[in-house]
């Protein structure tokens, strides 16, 4: 059954239920692939001409997610963030999740939400913040996600406010 509460708060449940928001101290990079396999995802990066990603369920009934090989490293990480969003939240729409112009921007957005919260929790932000770690291009190697999501996500966490609309 899909998750219908907000994507924030599947995102931190997550987080909590994986012993992530015990250990982030030691380890603050959340290990995605590992996530990804406990729920039974298989993680493939293929090149693509104009996709980032896609959730792809194959005739045995297994979820596979699909990135971009050629986006960098950090862009794959949101991505694949963002499937497992779609895997939890809106799998039941479909066999195969990819955005595409006509796509429901109202999914695309929640599942950029979940990714965020995945990737870059507040608690985690807030913790490296009171470490001395102010630097978007810092937190973002930290976390493994861009120095661009990162300087936004701070600017939300610690400033309360955003300029975007994570879509």
């Amino acid at each position: 059954m899909p998750w219908r509460g907000a994507p924030q708060a599947l995102a931190h449940r997550i987080l909590e239920e994986s012993g992530y928001l015990d250990l982030f101290c030691l380890r603050p990079r959340l290990d995605l692939p590992s996530l990804l396999r406990r729920f039974g995802l298989e993680w493939h990066r293929r090149e693509f001409d104009r996709l980032s990603g896609a959730l792809v369920r194959l005739d045995d009934g297994s979820y596979h997610v699909f990135t971009n090989s050629r986006d960098s490293w950090t862009r794959q990480r949101f991505t694949a963030g963002h499937e497992l969003a779609h895997y939890l939240m809106h799998r039941h729409l479909g066999t195969i999740l990819c955005c595409r112009r006509n796509a429901d921007r109202g999914i695309e957005r929640a599942a950029n939400v979940f990714a965020r919260e995945l990737l870059m929790p507040e608690e985690v932000v807030r913790f490296l913040w009171d470490r001395g770690y102010y630097a978007p291009e810092t937190i973002g190697r930290i976390l493994g996600v861009s120095a661009q999501a990162a300087a936004i996500r701070l600017e939300e966490v610690m400033l309360g406010q955003s300029q975007i609309d994570w879509n």
